[in-house]
């Protein structure tokens, strides 16, 4: 694992009380002192947290407006390469802690919770269509949260296949007021031609993955996941920063990093949260030989198949990485 960038809130100051765009992006603000990353923004500032995102931050990034509805920041040219761009054609993980507020939700109402993106055209965010926003606004990931009534939300994933967008949504969260942890982690597929327009021809070797506090909420594997190419360096998998907000905060920004590495483990699809075997020869796990309180030897079962009852030889509970499911009890 290597970080990529990292930015120590506590060792700067951000206040813009209404909107900010560097020079550097045909703006007529003064590039940021302390965060030369920052490149846009909007209502945001350097805070305090009470409580903060511990144990990663007590510095964090809030609205300074009453209505988080026109709050946000864009980081780019966080890389280590020429222009500030990274290298996106190995595992890469955003990492960040996320005040789901509801108050922030409930002014907003469609949160740009996360953007990943190759480069900077347009400052304008994809707020009206997300999914062709993944074009216009040089995104290549777009993660949001859609208010569906009050405190609760849906979150919708926007990415690129084959240079066309696929979305998906999934089932409600609540802005409960308190700090979680997000991460995303994604590879794209190999470039297997050469380039087509915007894209690459890729092989369906590549991932997506999304987490709130530990936890797997998306996982799409196996998929032609695509970068789009930089029109301004004529290269594949080059990322460039990410945006936050803009506009539209879910809630103050503590800890967020980029980091490549295969330091993530695999996701996996789990079984039920407790699993009840009940055939006598065949009570078994994936890979597995030999399990406590399990009759016979057992080959190595790839694809494991569950049972619902196990004639009282016990139950297996739940193993977070399907692999070890060893909690064998009478």
């Amino acid at each position: 694992m290597a970080t990529i960038f990292r930015p120590d809130w506590g060792s700067g100051t951000i206040s813009y009380p209404t909107s900010y765009k560097s020079v550097n992006r045909g703006g007529a603000d003064a590039q940021n002192a302390d965060f030369a990353e920052l490149q846009a923004g909007e209502a945001i500032e350097t805070s305090v947290a009470s409580p903060a995102p511990a144990p990663d931050s007590t510095t964090v990034v809030t609205s300074t407006a009453a209505d988080f509805s026109a709050s946000g920041l864009v980081l780019l040219e966080v890389g280590p390469e020429a222009n500030g761009y990274y290298d996106s054609s190995v595992e890469i993980t955003h990492e960040w802690d996320q005040y789901f507020s509801s108050t922030a939700l409930n002014d907003s109402g469609y949160c740009p919770v996360a953007l990943e993106v190759t480069r900077f055209s347009v400052i304008a965010g994809p707020a009206f269509d997300p999914e062709a926003g993944l074009f216009t606004g040089d995104a290549f990931i777009s993660l949001y949260a859609s208010q569906d009534a009050g405190a609760n939300f849906t979150w919708e994933m926007y990415w690129i296949e084959g240079g066309a967008g696929q979305s998906e949504m999934t089932d409600s969260d609540v802005a409960d007021n308190a700090w979680h942890k997000l991460k995303l982690v994604w590879k794209p597929g190999t470039v297997n031609g050469a380039q087509v327009g915007s894209y690459f021809p890729r092989d369906s070797d590549g991932y997506l993955h999304f987490y709130i506090d530990g936890v797997l909420v998306y996982t799409h594997t196996g998929i032609a996941l695509d970068i789009q190419a930089n029109a301004l360096i004529g290269a594949a998998d080059k990322g460039y920063g990410f945006w936050h907000g803009y506009a539209g905060l879910l809630g103050p920004i503590g800890d967020t990093h980029l980091y490549n590495g295969s330091s993530s483990p695999t996701p996996t699809t789990l079984p039920p949260a407790v699993i009840v075997n009940s055939v006598p020869i065949e009570c078994c796990g994936p890979n597995e030989v030999n399990h406590e309180n399990t009759p016979g030897d057992l080959a190595p079962v790839v694809d494991p198949t569950w049972y619902p009852s196990c004639d009282g030889l016990g139950t297996v509970e739940e193993a977070p990485d399907q692999v070890d499911p060893e909690s064998w009890v009478s």
